[in-house]
């Protein structure tokens, strides 16, 4: 794997360091690559507003083309006097 590519690097020794055996734990080489520790169970994580921002806008985009989806098929028949095929 490629330096940086988001995977962990580790090293595994050994605390006894006569070899590899059952004492053996990880040690990171870099602290980029570590994984983050998890959040305390009584705070909730929040969410950054652009992102509420972008998921309201896409429901809105989302609602609107149902709704002219829905109406266009009337609109050209009544409206413009189309024919329906």
């Amino acid at each position: 794997m490629a330096p940086g590519a988001g995977g962990l690097r580790r090293v595994l020794t050994d605390v006894r360091r006569g070899g590899g055996g059952q004492g053996a734990q990880a040690m990171y080489v870099s602290l980029r690559d570590r994984p983050r520790p998890a959040p305390p169970r009584g705070r909730r994580a929040r969410v950054a507003a652009p992102v509420v921002l972008l998921g309201v806008t896409s429901m809105f985009t989302d609602i609107s083309s149902e709704m002219v989806a829905a109406t266009l098929p009337l609109f050209v028949t009544v409206g413009l006097g189309l024919s329906p095929l």
